[in-house]
């Protein structure tokens, strides 16, 4: 009887631990995306942009190295709505984040290159919010976060 009691203990601790050892599972498209480039040799960033299910917004703040933090996405002030011709043409990025980023949440991600500045990516997926600061050299990371970066880049 013993034996059989620990046996059935055992058996829910494994069944416990890799259930636990998952982690969060990340499904759907994002509720929105915030993009933008920062740092580099310029003195005000370029300006942010936040794209949802239905549009494109940019952000008529420029900042001066001074950020938002990353839980406070409200201090940002997306006030200008980009044509729709140009929400087309990025609304796909919502559903390509690539999941092995939801591991890897406020990370700065690729290696530094003095003077180059990153991509600043927020992210909402099912009400969780998510930051990812990519750097200028991904060749350490996946291809599929280095594309999706790239796309980023190229359409922000």
């Amino acid at each position: 009887m013993k034996a059989a009691t620990i046996l059935f203990l055992f058996a829910i601790s494994i069944i416990t631990c890799l259930s636990c050892s998952k982690g969060r599972q990340v499904s759907g498209p994002a509720d929105f995306i915030i993009v933008g480039q920062v740092g580099g040799f310029v003195m005000y960033t370029p300006p942010f942009y936040k794209l949802t299910a239905n549009q494109l917004l940019e952000d008529s703040t420029r900042y001066n190295y001074t950020l938002p933090v990353p839980t406070d996405v409200n201090k940002f002030n997306f006030n200008y709505t980009l044509p729709a011709a140009r929400f087309d043409t990025v609304k796909y990025l919502l559903s390509s984040i690539p999941e092995e980023l939801f591991t890897q949440n406020n990370a700065d991600i690729g290696m530094y290159c003095p003077d180059f500045g990153y991509t600043d990516v927020r992210a909402s997926v099912n009400g969780v919010l998510y930051k990812w600061s990519f750097e200028c050299n991904l060749s350490n990371t996946s291809i599929a976060v280095q594309q999706f970066v790239q796309h980023l880049r190229a359409d922000f």
